[in-house]
């Protein structure tokens, strides 16, 4: 330490420690206004291993694993319940009630980003340790104006050569109709697949308000894609034996 300093030509180890709840994983902690002299030499100091801590400039450049995953799926085996989900679109009358609705097969693209540690894109919105790519990205509103929830949106997240299904749901028994969309048979990442907003403010009036009752944002739906020049095409399916036959480019 610096003359002058209470703990002057000592050794002090000096470190700070983040305890929280096990069931809580926040983004870390802020340490404020701490000034050590000499801090910017290291070598006067050792870092523990561990310790997460280092000198630096002020920019920090890291590597991490990305990669597309494509994954066949269809209402078999484990992926059956794809075709009842479920949503209580009766809670203003029965709210025991549920209606099902199917989850379209074919081809689930996902971007697996390292850099993400989890999927909490209320965090981080278009960003995720893994999320599925939506093959159909146009938010879906319930016939009132807002927002369905991203467990909705995604139900036609899937590429591939057949027509999604046209959807009847509700919300407090008000009836809502999805219609059938065509076909979207190849994944670019140089195009965009997400959007942060839908065009309406982000208040009270509209559903990509944190302060309304129906929370849900735009920009939970879907990922935020690298543009890498990645095309990823659906030739063929079958259902009979499950395979799928992709065509994978890259433009770069």
């Amino acid at each position: 330490m610096a003359a002058g300093s209470a703990y002057a030509n000592q050794t002090v180890l000096l470190g700070f420690r983040y305890w929280t709840d096990v069931a809580v994983a926040e983004a870390g902690f802020q340490v404020d206004a701490v000034n050590v002299d000499g801090a910017g030499d290291p070598g006067g100091w050792t870092f523990e291993p561990d310790g997460g801590f280092s000198v630096t400039t002020g920019q920090e450049t890291s590597l991490h694993y990305n990669a597309y995953l494509a994954e066949n799926r269809l209402y078999s085996s484990y992926d059956r319940s794809l075709k009842t989900a479920y949503n209580f679109g009766f809670l203003d009358r029965r709210p025991d009630w549920v209606e099902s609705y199917p989850f379209q097969d074919g081809v689930l693209i996902s971007y697996f980003d390292t850099s993400q540690l989890d999927n909490n894109v209320g965090d981080h919105p278009g960003k995720g340790l893994i999320l599925p790519i939506d093959a159909h990205p146009a938010p879906l509103h319930w016939s009132d104006g807002w927002l369905m929830r991203p467990r909705i949106q995604a139900f036609d997240a899937t590429f591939g050569l057949d027509r999604t299904d046209r959807l009847e749901l509700h919300k407090d028994s008000r009836r809502t109709v999805i219609p059938s969309q065509r076909a979207v048979d190849t994944f670019d990442d140089t195009k965009s697949w997400w959007s942060a907003s839908d065009g309406h403010a982000h208040d009270a009036s509209h559903s990509g308000s944190a302060s309304s009752h129906d929370h849900y944002q735009v920009g939970w739906i879907g990922v935020n894609v690298p543009q890498t020049g990645t095309s990823i095409r659906v030739r063929s399916t079958s259902t009979r034996n499950g395979t799928a036959t992709l065509e994978v480019r890259r433009s770069k």
